[in-house]
């Protein structure tokens, strides 16, 4: 089984972040980064990019079963 893992940020929380203490921003960095290693170390990691500035990205309706 697979799985994606899709993160949206919006423009505000892109702005957000340009606010964080230089502390912070390393922390968070950090974490995404180990994430990221321990994804790639056990051979799940496919791919990652951004598919599109905040400014333009948009989500529809949530799909209901």
């Amino acid at each position: 089984m697979k799985y994606m893992i899709m993160l949206m940020a919006t423009q505000k929380d892109v702005d957000m972040l340009a606010g964080w203490s230089p502390e912070d921003a390393a922390e968070l960095h950090a974490f995404m980064a180990k994430w990221n290693n321990d994804l790639v170390e056990s051979g799940e990691f496919v791919d990652a990019r951004g598919l599109t500035p905040p400014v333009h990205a948009r989500r529809g309706p949530p799909v209901r079963s």
